[in-house]
């Protein structure tokens, strides 16, 4: 069988993230053509837009600009698209949504703070709300950063369709979240599995009892409070987290996962163990 080219987008992406002799990569980038398909719903399952990622100088937008050009030319790669990670806090250009209309099996994304600041706003809300509210969308990542719970609320509640929800590094402040539930709809979502990671220690009870969040159909739980908000609710004797987990527990049908730190695992394990009983 002859051998058959891939896209030439596809080839400067394997050079860009494996960073090897470029010459020894282009010459071996022909592949049989039952291969081609196959390999390309691997290499595109899961796009990054991250600039770190692919070894790339340039920004958020440019490799949308990439990415625009790429599915421009070969529409067929857009439902190899399952996962995509992106910045709202970075520039989105205008032909985002044309992006996503090609991206029809679309199933999980992920909002990443590629600058890692200490502090980040979802400032293209809009954007990454059209993504959302897609019916197709049912796992939701938001972290590797630092954000405002206030500002995490709106994703919440254009993604009615999320079954998958994972809050990691999020900071809850009250006043915040109290103005986006006073300005925008309420949630409305009936979550199969949450993971909370690090943050604030008392998200978890913030973010199960807000308007609209339904944990009754939870089945998986997992939280990992970090070591400084461990040691912080230790030293403190703050029991928002344990309290938080024996409300979910207490609320929750049939919950078939429960996953956790040392932290809550040892020190709250007496507390766990009779609120499950």
């Amino acid at each position: 069988m002859p051998p058959f080219p891939l896209p030439q987008e596809l080839i400067d992406t394997i050079v860009s993230e494996l960073r090897c002799d470029e010459y020894a990569l282009r010459a071996a980038s022909t592949v049989s053509k039952r291969w081609t398909h196959p390999s390309q719903r691997i290499l595109f399952a899961r796009i990054s837009l991250s600039p770190s990622k692919h070894y790339f100088k340039g920004t958020q937008a440019d490799l949308l600009i990439r990415l625009h050009n790429l599915l421009a030319s070969a529409p067929h790669i857009g439902p190899y698209i399952r996962r995509l990670e992106v910045d709202p806090s970075q520039d989105i250009p205008p032909d985002f949504q044309y992006n996503l209309a090609l991206l029809s099996r679309l199933d999980e994304v992920r909002i990443v703070d590629f600058a890692a600041a200490p502090i980040s706003s979802l400032e293209h809300r809009a954007a990454v709300g059209e993504l959302l509210s897609r019916p197709g969308i049912r796992h939701l990542f938001i972290g590797a950063g630092a954000w405002y719970f206030g500002d995490v609320l709106p994703c919440l509640q254009a993604a009615p369709h999320i079954t998958e929800l994972a809050l990691n590094d999020v900071i809850f402040e009250g006043y915040q979240a109290v103005a986006s539930l006073t300005d925008t709809p309420r949630c409305s979502l009936r979550l199969q599995k949450l993971e909370v990671e690090r943050g604030f220690h008392g998200l978890l009870e913030e973010f199960s009892s807000t308007p609209g969040v339904d944990l009754r159909e939870l089945k998986e739980l997992r939280v990992f409070l970090g070591v400084r908000n461990a040691q912080m609710a230790l030293r403190c004797r703050n029991m928002y987290p344990v309290v938080a987990i024996e409300n979910v527990l207490r609320g929750t049908k049939d919950l078939e996962r429960l996953a956790l730190d040392i932290y809550l695992s040892g020190a709250f394990y007496p507390t766990l163990r009779s609120s499950t009983s």
